[in-house]
C-alpha cells in the first residue's frame, strides 16, 4: 500500500473513531416512539410434534379454525396446539380434503400405480365422523394430480372425468325417476367434462362449476349446458389458458386462476398479470384465498402472495418445510397453512415491537454468532438446513466488514434507545476491528500500521498452512487463473496465539473502516 493511500486510511480511523467516540459518549440520546407492527414469521411441524407422517398430502380448515392434514397413516387435527390422529381415522390412507362450514370431507383409499380403484369418502362434523360413503370400484381416482371440492354437493376428480354427489338434507344422495333414495356409491353423477387431468375445482355461490384442466379452464352450469372454456381477455392479453392450474373464488366473490401464461381475477372485465407485471413464478400446483380479497399460490417451487398490488415470494427454509407446495390453506384468522413432503409450515403475522425485533435478532447473535474472545459476528453453517443445532462457527475473509456493521447497528441503538447494553456491544466491536490491526504488528512480516487483517485464527487449532500452498496452485490451475500464491498467507501473531490472514482486500478495508 503507498503512502498517499495510508494516509487516507488513518484520515479514515480518526474520523470513525471520533463518530463511534461521540456516540458511546452521548449522555442525551434522541428517543422515536415507535409502534406496533405486524410481523411476518413461519413455524414447521413434523413427526416430531405429533404428525403421523410428514409426508403431507393436503391440508384443510374448517370455519372455527380447525386444521386438518391428510397422510398415509389417517387423518391428522390440529387443535390448542397440538397435532393428534382423528379418532376412527387412524388407518385410513387419506389423500384429499374439503372443507364446508365447519364439515370436512375426505377421500381416502388404497393406491396402486396413482390410481385408487374406488375409495371412499367421509364426511366428519368438526373432528368426529358422520358419515361413510364408499364409491363404486369402476370409479378410478387419480392421487398425483387431483382435486376434492365440497359446497352444497361433493365434486372429486377422476381419470377421465368428474364426478358428483349431490346433497340434500344434510345427507348425500340422489333420487331415483321412482322417488326412493339410494347413495351415492352406486350412482354418482358424471359431468363429462372433455379433459384428462383435474388441477383444481371450484364452486361459486350461485352454484357455477369451474374447473383448472390440462386442456383448458372450463365452467359448467348444468348437464344440459355441458362445459365451456372461460377465455380472460384484456386489452393485448387474450389467453386460451390449455394449462389450467389452479381456480378458486376470493374472499369478494372473484374469480381467480393460475396457469402457465400467469394469473387472472375478474371484477367487471379481466385483470391478468405474468411476469412483467411482477409474478414471480408460474408453475403453479394449486392456490387458495385469503381472507380480505389476497391470494396465495402453490408452486413447485415456493408460494407467491398476491394481494393486488404487492407481490410476496417464500422459498427455501425461511418459509417453507420443502419448496414444492401441494396445498395451501388459509384460517379465519389470516394464517396460511402448507402442505409439504416435509410436514407442516405456517406463514402468519403476530404484533412485535421493534425493540422486540431487534432483542430476537440479540439472542440469537449471542448464542450463535459470537467467534473468539474478541467476539467477531458473522454468520454460522448448519450441518441440515432450517435446523437450529449442531451449528460451526468459522472464519470468514469479511470478519471485519460483517463486525463493523453490526457495531455501527449498536451505535444506533444506543443513540435511539439509551441502552447501555448497546453501547457496551459497539465498544466490544470496535475493539474487535482495533484487534485486527494490532494483530498484525511486531513480527517479521507486519505490515505498515493501519494496515488490518482479513480475519484471525487460534493457534490452539489446525494450522491453516498446512497444505495451503498445493491447495493454492490446484485452484489456480483449475478454478481461477488470477488466484494468487505468495508467503506468507497465514502468519503467527507475536504472542503466539493467533494465525492472521494478510491479504486484505480493498473491499474488506472499505468495510473494515466504515
Amino acid at each position: 500500500m503507498n503512502y498517499i493511500l495510508m494516509k487516507s486510511f488513518l484520515r479514515a480511523i480518526v474520523v470513525v473513531y471520533f463518530l463511534f467516540a461521540g456516540i458511546l459518549l452521548a449522555n442525551t440520546p434522541t428517543y422515536v416512539s415507535v409502534g406496533v407492527f405486524q410481523q411476518e414469521q413461519r413455524i414447521f411441524y413434523n413427526v416430531d410434534d405429533g404428525l403421523p407422517s410428514n409426508d403431507i398430502r393436503d391440508i384443510a380448515a374448517t370455519e372455527d379454525g380447525t386444521v386438518f392434514a391428510a397422510t398415509a397413516k389417517g387423518l391428522a387435527v390440529f387443535i390448542g396446539d397440538e397435532w393428534s390422529v382423528v379418532e376412527q381415522m387412524e388407518h385410513v390412507d387419506v389423500w384429499m380434503l374439503a372443507a364446508k362450514g365447519n364439515e370436512l370431507a375426505v377421500f381416502g383409499g388404497t393406491e396402486k400405480d396413482q390410481i385408487v380403484a374406488g375409495g371412499k369418502i367421509y364426511l366428519l362434523n368438526r373432528d368426529w365422523l358422520d358419515q361413510t360413503i364408499t364409491l363404486p370400484a369402476r370409479v378410478k381416482v387419480p392421487v398425483s394430480r387431483n382435486d376434492l371440492s365440497f359446497r352444497n354437493n361433493i365434486m372429486l376428480g377422476t381419470t377421465d372425468d368428474i364426478i358428483l354427489l349431490e346433497r340434500r338434507y344434510g345427507n348425500i344422495y340422489k333420487k331415483s325417476s321412482k322417488g326412493s333414495k339410494f347413495t351415492p356409491n352406486t350412482r354418482p353423477v358424471v359431468l363429462h367434462i372433455p379433459a384428462t387431468e383435474i388441477r383444481q375445482i371450484t364452486v361459486t355461490g350461485a352454484g357455477k362449476t369451474y374447473a383448472a384442466t390440462d386442456s383448458a379452464l372450463l365452467s359448467f352450469s348444468s348437464l344440459q349446458e355441458g362445459w365451456s372454456p372461460v377465455l380472460p381477455r384484456n386489452g393485448q392479453h387474450s389467453w386460451g389458458l390449455h394449462d389450467a392450474r389452479g381456480v378458486t373464488i376470493d374472499a369478494f366473490g372473484r374469480l381467480w386462476f393460475a396457469s402457465t401464461q400467469g394469473i387472472g381475477y375478474y371484477d367487471e372485465g379481466w385483470h391478468l398479470f405474468t411476469g412483467h407485471d411482477g409474478l414471480p413464478y408460474n408453475d403453479f400446483t394449486m392456490m387458495a384465498p385469503g381472507n380480505t380479497g389476497d391470494m396465495w399460490f402453490g408452486t413447485r417451487k415456493g408460494a407467491v402472495h398476491f394481494d393486488g398490488e404487492n407481490w410476496e415470494y417464500r422459498q427455501g427454509k425461511r418459509w417453507l418445510p420443502d419448496d414444492h407446495v401441494r396445498s395451501i390453506t388459509v384460517t379465519p384468522n389470516g394464517d396460511a397453512w402448507f402442505a409439504t413432503a416435509n410436514g407442516v409450515g405456517i406463514i402468519q403475522h403476530r404484533p412485535l415491537s421493534l425493540a422486540e425485533k431487534a432483542q430476537w435478532y440479540e439472542d440469537e447473535i449471542d448464542r450463535y454468532h459470537r467467534r473468539t474472545p474478541y467476539e467477531f459476528v458473522l454468520e454460522v453453517h448448519m450441518e441440515e438446513p432450517g435446523i437450529k443445532r449442531n451449528w460451526k462457527q468459522h472464519d470468514s475473509d469479511n470478519d471485519g466488514l460483517w463486525t463493523s456493521m453490526y457495531g455501527a447497528g449498536e451505535c444506533f441503538a444506543y443513540a435511539a434507545n439509551g441502552d447501555i447494553q448497546s453501547k457496551k456491544r459497539a465498544k466490544k466491536a470496535f475493539d474487535a476491528m482495533k484487534f485486527l490491526g494490532d494483530v498484525t504488528q511486531g513480527n517479521q512480516y507486519s505490515p505498515p500500521q493501519g494496515f488490518v487483517a482479513r480475519t484471525v485464527l487460534p493457534t490452539s487449532g489446525p494450522d491453516p498452512n498446512i497444505g495451503r500452498i498445493k491447495r493454492d496452485l490446484h485452484k489456480k490451475e483449475t478454478d481461477d487463473a488470477m488466484w494468487k500464491i505468495y508467503e506468507p498467507r497465514w502468519p503467527k501473531s507475536t504472542d503466539g496465539k493467533w494465525y492472521y490472514k494478510t491479504d486484505t482486500s480493498s473491499d474488506e478495508l472499505d468495510g473494515h473502516y466504515f
